[in-house]
């Protein structure tokens, strides 16, 4: 209980003395705690970069706590007895500005998620971004950008300002462009594809960047016929990449993307994707080492299937000797003579049969 009445009383202290005390524009600080939340970026050519910022409100009097303590005198005793008290009678806003404070302003672009805070008092933590960005006509890749937070009181005039600076510098890489006429190619397994692009310098200062290759598999090599470029301003240079897709048996159309990124050579700075490229693997592949080891398998396995059945032959006729001849079968020979009684025309049909049978049983026995 003590707490809450020694802030009440701290806060009605501070608003006795702001009373007191004649603000001038631009005098007093906006009370209020700004920072960076993270690391600062570096800014994009043609593309909006987000820094993200904290803003902790530090006035003196927090109005929630204030005008739920003494709500009757904040309603209708202070505004008369003490009229110059009103401007702080309740929650105040905040707006914050951006300009480049050193350095060249020509081309830098700077500007804010939301540039008014309404409604806040001390304690109150508020988020937002600063947006940068430049474009081509941009003279200084550095420059030191100055935020302006200004408070205004309940009525809108202003109460104080306070001020944030931040370095910022454009991406080394931000002018480098790639340009391809083709970023599809179709190829079997196993097989080189060529693509051929342009790496082209929009800013107005020599670069010397270097290349890195990333792939959706490890057995999907890509090589660039050169690994680092030294490109002038405006100047256009021509870049080989040669893709070898993996050895997979048998593929109906799968897609591989090869991603190709850049970075300064002469000074720190992260990787930037300039571009990418994709192959589509389709087709069969059947690798040499297969024809090496699958050729004598085979080749042993017609010498076994006929060395096998040569053998099942033998074995015939080992175990069944000369063929004999049907007609003279004691049983086969009975048959025959009910059914030349019968019919004699089948007699001599089925007798026919019987001896064309017995000729391929003698040439097999007699040439196997």
């Amino acid at each position: 209980m003590m707490l809450p009445r020694f802030t009440l009383l701290l806060s009605l202290s501070m608003l006795f003395i702001l009373s007191s005390i004649s603000i001038s524009k631009g005098e007093e600080p906006a009370e209020v705690n700004m920072y960076v939340d993270g690391d600062i970026p570096s800014i994009q050519v043609s593309n909006w970069t987000n820094i993200n910022l904290v803003i902790v409100d530090r006035t003196g009097i927090n109005w929630t706590y204030f005008q739920k303590a003494f709500s009757w005198q904040v309603k209708y005793l202070w505004p008369v007895v003490h009229p110059e008290w009103r401007r702080f009678l309740g929650y105040t806003s905040l707006k914050v500005e951006a300009e480049v404070v050193e350095g060249d302003p020509n081309g830098w672009h700077l500007r804010f998620n939301r540039s008014t805070i309404t409604g806040t008092t001390t304690s109150f933590k508020h988020r937002l971004q600063l947006q940068a960005m430049i474009d081509d006509s941009a003279i200084d890749y550095s420059v030191v950008v100055g935020i302006k937070c200004t408070r205004y009181d309940v009525y809108g005039a202003e109460m104080g300002s306070s001020y944030l600076y931040l370095p910022l510098k454009a991406s080394p890489l931000s002018n480098i462009h790639m340009s391809i006429s083709s970023v599809e190619k179709t190829a079997p397994p196993k097989s080189i594809s060529t693509f051929t692009f342009s790496v082209v310098n929009k800013g107005d200062y020599e670069e010397m960047i270097g290349f890195n290759i990333k792939t959706d598999r490890e057995d999907l090599i890509a090589i660039l016929d050169t690994q680092t470029i030294v490109i002038d301003p405006k100047e256009a240079k021509q870049v080989t990449l040669r893709v070898l897709t993996p050895p997979i048996l048998m593929d109906f159309g799968t897609p591989h993307k090869i991603e190709i990124y850049a970075y300064p050579i002469n000074e720190k700075g992260e990787e930037t994707l300039i571009g990418s490229v994709t192959v589509v693997t389709e087709g069969f592949y059947i690798s040499p080492l297969i024809w090496i080891i699958g050729l004598p398998l085979v080749f042993l396995g017609i010498i076994g299937y006929l060395s096998l059945h040569w053998y099942i032959e033998r074995r015939d006729q080992e175990l069944y000797g000369k063929p004999i001849k049907p007609w003279l079968i004691p049983e086969e020979k009975e048959y025959l003579r009910e059914l030349k009684k019968k019919d004699r025309k089948e007699y001599y049909k089925t007798l026919q049969m019987m001896k064309q049978e017995y000729q391929s049983a003698l040439l097999w026995y007699k040439y196997s």
